[in-house]
């Protein structure tokens, strides 16, 4: 559930994305798993679910979807955002502003939140450091390219 307050709007990066309505804090919670955010076996999610919602890396059988505008961020390099801890298998990490975060910014994450970022992306991929290779992934890494 976000922690702070957000619109939705075009993005530059993907169709979609997150902009924050006032300035946010270096360290500053964004979101955190709450009331209208569930879990669901990946087996069991449809793909609209699957598109909308994120793979733990430490629980890769489970689906997270986001109940609320956090379904509309889109990763990138160099993200503003990411996780406060580790991930668990029974607990999802709080995340948090990387860096303070101007009102009208585009809120954006880190690639590695998701173990299912590979097959969102394609052929886009970005080696990720200690990667766990993911059954929902094609690869335990991303590759990006940056050209066209």
């Amino acid at each position: 559930m976000m922690r702070v307050p957000v619109i939705i709007a075009p993005s530059a990066i993907h169709g979609l994305g997150l902009y924050a309505t006032r300035e946010i804090a270096a360290g500053e919670t964004v979101w955190e798993f709450g009331a209208g955010d569930s879990r669901l076996p990946w087996a069991e999610s449809s793909a609209e679910q699957r598109h909308f919602g994120y793979v733990n890396p430490a629980a890769p059988a489970w689906l997270v979807v986001c109940g609320d505008a956090a379904r509309w961020w889109n990763f990138a390099l160099g993200a503003n955002c990411e996780e406060s801890a580790p991930p668990s298998a029974t607990h999802e990490a709080p995340i948090r502003a990387a860096r303070a975060i101007a009102a009208g910014e585009e809120l954006t994450i880190t690639f590695t939140s998701d173990a299912d970022a590979a097959r969102k992306l394609g052929a886009l991929t970005l080696t990720a450091p200690n990667a766990t290779p993911s059954p929902l992934s094609r690869s335990p890494s991303l590759r990006l390219s940056l050209s066209p």
